[in-house]
């Protein structure tokens, strides 16, 4: 272990079995410190790869679902000019309802539109258009008409958006054209020629180039990736390219419903790749273990050499001088430190007195403190320690309140009244503040108020809510007032305060079942609800009741739906709101059924949130009569030839307003928008809508003609809001734009 001489200080210490433990210890410490960061880098490495790959799909779906879109709104552009082409409808006009010969000028102009509109679209992809008319042997495409055996049929699904050909969409038979028999990506839609609200007269199909689009879409995907196009519920996809994977990323596109483009990314894109500069933390880490190694060995050394002095001082003392072997290991065979331990024993001469010493009296002196708790001479808050009541040495606590206010029986009073009665009540929250609680309170819509109590001891909250209910009932002192309080459960963490305030709500929600005037406390909702009762047929038997004002049937359905779900059953608070709900809207549907198509117009308010489930059945009840009183007035005071007369005479009144719209006449009238348009079209021969554009297109057409006003003032003067949808509507109905029409 050292070298010959009894003076030297050079040791050798991997000779000592002391000093290798003490190294190795910490050799192995540092080395489970470097293993589980190097684990737990690669392991964050990995996740943060596959997190940013996930990213970067999910975008190249969204690249594809955009490119998609943008061919389908080029498509629906070509579609829409069509509609709007004049040509195409003086065309359709003079052959096809006019029955004459077909003009071979006026079918080369046609087919030059054709030309024009495919020309303009600008998107490389679209290989060309087609146009047919139903019923019709031909078949239009840009400088060209191809003659068909058989007669184009109705379009079977409108739009339409699939690979197909043109031969194999109309189901037509021996075509050799090749534009309609290769194969395309097709966008097909109606012909109407007179706008969306026409019938179809025939249909458009924008056939789109499979290669062209193809390549263009591969531009936006990593290399050998495959994709798909497919319409939401159904299995077979419209396009696909690649091989299918087991990572797929959906993205819907926006400009037609239901179609929705997947990408399918390779597992392998998941993995992160061994690349030298992630390994670089790793290789740093190495570098930094092997400096504290070279640390652990000097403070290794350092601290086994006094440890080796008296080694080397005990050798001294029992050995000859030149001795170069430790006696003390081969006379008693123990181990090293076994051995210097003994030599210390017997250096220092007081094995029996000095260590027993110090054993005795250092564990005293670690627990003084300690000592001094259990003596009672620390204070209150160590006795508070010694009894380990730790969490005890200070807590806030807190709790929510919601205080629901209901003035009157109706719903007619003023807000003003409500805002005295919230004014009056945090009056009576700030005086029950003491030293022992602080209350605060804010509004809560316009008839309740949110309190909120603080306290240092949940005792202090024990009664409160109850003082504030009465206390509330003494301050406002008023016959017709009623007052409700919803509490949450005592909180100490104020980040939970959101929660209280939702909890309090939830138990003033018990005023459905339980009435008003009450103190309500927060329960976790019951688990053991079996569902309401509802009628299957309920809007059918107040369809039949309603049309033979049958007011004692409604009562009656109302009744039993009350009676089984809130008399008879125990049902929680939540079922019971849900109930009320399907109830609301399954009498909503019955009214709009019913009185759809008779002057008689009823608005129906939904339910509250703080109101009892009698308060809502007798709104529901008044509701029912109200209706059916209003039919009997409608049907003996008003004259249907009177009424269609008086709505006539207020459109033709207000046709260059911007207001003008169905419902405003609805409104005036008190009726159904439905109703209006059944008038118009019974007066008119026309929608409501193009009968208002006729007038104002004419009159705009007009004043272009005889005046030199300028577009935007003649836009305004005829009852439109801004110069593009008076450009546009004027366009559909004349054919050419308003400064071409002027010149």
């Amino acid at each position: 272990m050292y070298k010959n001489g009894p003076s030297s200080r050079e040791y050798h210490y991997f000779q000592s079995s002391i000093f290798k433990r003490l190294f190795f210890s910490y050799v192995i410490l540092i080395a489970l410190t470097l293993l589980i960061y190097c684990i737990w880098y690669l392991q964050s490495y990995q996740a943060d790869y596959a997190r940013n790959a996930d990213t970067a799909w999910q975008q190249h779906a969204a690249s594809l679902a955009t490119a998609v879109d943008q061919q389908l709104l080029s498509s629906q552009a070509i579609c829409a000019q069509l509609n709007a082409s004049e040509t195409c409808r003086s065309f359709f006009q003079s052959v096809y309802i006019e029955k004459k010969s077909v003009d071979s000028m006026q079918l080369y102009t046609m087919l030059k539109e054709l030309s024009r509109i495919k020309g303009a679209s600008g998107n490389r992809g679209i290989y060309n258009i087609c146009l047919t008319f139903q019923g019709d042997y031909r078949a239009y495409i840009p400088g060209a008409v191809v003659s068909l055996e058989d007669s184009v049929a109705h379009l079977e699904f409108s739009p339409y958006f699939g690979v197909s050909s043109v031969s194999s969409l109309l189901s037509l038979h021996g075509v050799s054209h090749l534009t309609l028999t290769k194969e395309f990506l097709i966008y097909a839609d109606t012909y109407t020629g007179f706008g969306q609200q026409s019938s179809s007269k025939g249909c458009i199909m924008v056939l789109q180039d499979l290669t062209v689009l193809q390549s263009l879409w591969r531009q936006l995907l990593p290399e050998a990736t495959a994709y798909s196009l497919s319409f939401a519920g159904t299995d077979t996809p419209v396009l696909s390219q690649g091989e299918i994977t087991a990572h797929p990323y959906t993205v819907p596109c926006t400009v037609l419903p239901g179609l929705q483009c997947t990408v399918y990314a390779p597992a392998s894109a998941f993995h992160a790749p061994f690349l030298f500069h992630a390994m670089i933390p790793i290789l740093g880490a190495g570098l930094i273990s092997m400096l504290f190694l070279a640390l652990t060995f000097y403070n290794s050394r350092t601290y086994y050499r006094p440890i080796g002095n008296i080694q080397q001082m005990i050798r001294s003392t029992d050995t000859d001088p030149g001795h170069t072997e430790n006696p003390i290991s081969v006379q008693t065979g123990h181990s090293e430190f076994d051995s210097i331990l003994e030599g210390i024993s017997d250096l220092i001469v007081e094995r029996n007195g000095y260590m027993e010493k110090m054993v005795t009296i250092t564990p005293y002196a670690r627990q003084g403190m300690l000592q001094v708790m259990i003596s009672g001479q620390a204070g209150s808050q160590a006795a508070v320690l010694v009894k380990d009541h730790f969490t005890d040495l200070r807590r806030t606590y807190f709790c929510v309140g919601i205080v629901n206010l209901l003035i009157g029986p109706g719903s007619d009073v003023p807000p003003s009244r409500y805002a005295d009665a919230r004014t009056l009540l945090r009056e009576a929250v700030a005086s029950l503040a003491s030293d022992d609680i602080s209350v605060i309170s804010t509004g809560q819509g316009e008839r309740s108020l949110f309190v909120i109590a603080s306290a240092d001891a949940r005792e202090s909250f024990d009664g409160f809510f109850h003082r504030l209910y009465s206390t509330s009932v003494e301050a406002l002192d008023e016959a017709d007032c009623q007052i409700t309080v919803g509490v949450s459960d005592i909180e100490s963490d104020i980040e939970r305060l959101p929660i209280a305030c939702q909890d309090a709500v939830q138990a003033l929600g018990q005023i459905l079942t339980g009435g008003r005037g009450a103190v309500y406390f927060f329960e976790p909702e019951r688990s053991d609800a079996h569902g309401y009762y509802f009628p299957e047929d309920a809007q059918q038997q107040m369809d039949r009741a309603l049309q033979k004002r049958d007011l004692n049937a409604l009562d009656r359905l109302l009744d039993d739906i009350y009676q089984r779900n809130v008399v008879r059953s125990d049902l929680p608070v939540s079922e019971i709101r849900q109930m009320a709900d399907e109830v609301y809207w399954t009498i909503r549907k019955a009214l709009r059924h019913t009185y759809a198509n008779t002057p008689v117009h009823i608005q129906m308010e939904g339910n509250r949130d703080t109101a009892t489930i009698d308060e809502i059945f007798d709104y529901y009840h008044s509701v029912f009569k109200t209706a059916l009183t209003d039919v009997k007035t409608e049907t003996l005071g008003r004259d249907p030839g009177n009424l269609e007369d008086e709505v006539v005479k207020y459109i033709d009144n207000h046709i260059f307003s911007p207001d003008l719209s169905m419902n405003a006449v609805a409104d005036a009238f008190g009726i159904s928008p439905k109703m209006v348009g059944s008038i118009c079209k019974k007066r008119y021969g026309q929608t409501f809508l193009n009968y208002v554009h006729d007038r104002q297109i004419h009159r705009a057409a007009k004043l272009l003609e005889t005046t030199d006003q300028s577009l935007e003032q003649i836009a305004l003067s005829c009852g439109f809001t801004n110069l593009l949808t008076f450009r546009r509507n004027f366009k559909a109905v004349m054919g050419v734009n308003p400064s071409e029409f002027r010149k």
